[in-house]
């Protein structure tokens, strides 16, 4: 689902895959934290979202905004009535 076509349709931030990507969540913060040798570790990621820390929550703030927008628009084609969110984010 195509959601930012203003920045093109070639650039991967365009698209709920990429915007909506725990993976790439974990990652910002990873790197806005500057823990750039292991720019996936989710335990490093939720530990500074937890402990309240502001680069870390800026970014988790906007990925579960992309996430609440990606479901509203699903929900306005398909009106389903549960919506489930796998992964090990669901966690």
């Amino acid at each position: 689902m195509i959601t930012n076509a203003g920045i093109g349709t070639k650039n991967m931030a365009a698209y709920t895959g990429y915007t909506c990507s725990a993976v790439n969540m974990i990652k910002k913060v990873n790197l806005a934290l500057g823990n750039v040798t292991n720019v996936d570790d989710g335990v490093a990621a939720f530990k500074a979202i937890n402990e309240e820390d502001l680069r870390a929550l800026a970014i988790f703030k906007r990925y579960c905004r992309n996430v609440a927008i990606m479901i509203i628009n699903i929900q306005t084609v398909v009106n389903a009535s549960k919506f489930v969110i796998g992964g090990d984010i669901s966690a």
